[in-house]
């Protein structure tokens, strides 16, 4: 399907929803190339960039019914719309933790396996969370979350969304044992009247554990993907973002975890989670701050149904350039 197909209709397409597939997606590779500023404001970009995955498994078993992979984030970054109703926003969820809130087995404990989460836009699995045997995640206590790697894009609230878990550990003798698996429902739009952003949590108590997942839902939802470059100097310490009616952080990059940056040469920052869903009216807010504590910077974005921002800001002694790509998630 053309874009000007997939933009003439929207009120056809919405109640097509649950037949399937939308046939309209692109995954594409992006450039970046900046116009000049605008009275000084953040700059605007004409296209895009790379937006870095943050180098979580490149393999292609992806659970599902078929061989294709999930769908990107970016889908509708460069449609252009004549006018409001030209394009449709829908709800959103924001996964801001999975944490093992109770082990029978006692603390700590070495845990892998795979954390998924699904939408009705394509129904594949979004990992939020996938470690093999030999890259255990130490948990030492309780309510410790898991180190969250996903999802790659948008969830979308349409119909319910489930997040599945599979998890395992291993223990002291080095035997497998299974630490939970279950599936979890967050209620889709037709089963809540949403007036307002909020954040819910829910429980799933399987086996040997009980897992609790804090979430998100947002309301009228675009999509922003986020690449982060060091444009001098090294950055050593962790980037968060969040939104105006919902303080909660998302940690994007944190160099305990994946280790410091140097930018000799625009270095990507691989972040572990590039998108947030961001309420249209709301303002995306990014912090960086250093390793020690000692500086921390903050950067807003206006959200936007589609096209790309840039700024700049120096954390410390480090510059670092961020850039947000802009998109719809249910055309």
């Amino acid at each position: 399907m053309r874009i000007s197909q997939a933009l003439a209709r929207p009120s056809e397409r919405r109640r097509r929803r649950g037949g399937g597939l939308k046939s309209f997606r692109r995954r594409a590779v992006f450039r970046w190339r900046a116009t000049p500023s605008i009275g000084g404001g953040k700059r605007r970009l004409a296209s895009s960039t790379l937006i870095p995955s943050s180098g979580a498994s490149t393999t292609t078993d992806y659970t599902s019914s078929t061989s294709q992979p999930p769908l990107g984030p970016m889908a509708f970054t460069d449609a252009v719309y004549k006018n409001k109703g030209d394009y449709e926003l829908c709800e959103a969820v924001n996964i801001f933790s999975v944490k093992i809130a109770s082990s029978d087995v006692g603390f700590p404990i070495h845990v892998y396996g795979t954390v998924i989460a699904r939408d009705s836009i394509d129904e594949k699995c979004l990992y939020l969370f996938r470690r093999d045997r030999d890259h255990c995640q130490l948990i030492n206590f309780e309510d410790e979350s898991l180190i969250l790697t996903g999802p790659k894009r948008g969830l979308a609230l349409l119909t319910d969304n489930y997040v599945e878990t599979d998890l395992k550990i291993k223990d002291h003798q080095g035997q497998d044992r299974e630490l939970s698996k279950g599936i979890l429902t967050i209620r889709g739009i037709a089963g809540r009247s949403l007036k307002k952003c909020e954040v819910e949590s829910k429980s799933l108590a399987t086996r040997l554990s009980t897992v609790d997942v804090m979430y998100a839902v947002v309301k009228c939802a675009v999509e922003a993907t986020i690449a982060i470059e060091v444009l001098q100097g090294d950055f050593y310490g962790k980037i968060t973002a969040h939104t105006t009616s919902i303080q909660n952080s998302l940690v994007l990059y944190d160099s305990e975890v994946v280790g410091a940056m140097t930018g000799d040469r625009n270095e990507v920052i691989q972040l572990m989670r590039p998108v947030v869903s961001v309420y249209v009216k709301d303002m995306l807010t990014i912090v960086a701050r250093t390793g020690d504590g000692k500086s921390e910077c903050t950067i807003q974005f206006t959200p936007r149904v589609n096209s790309r921002d840039e700024d700049e800001l120096t954390v410390g002694v480090t510059k670092l350039r961020f850039k947000v790509a802009w998109s719809i998630m249910d055309p």
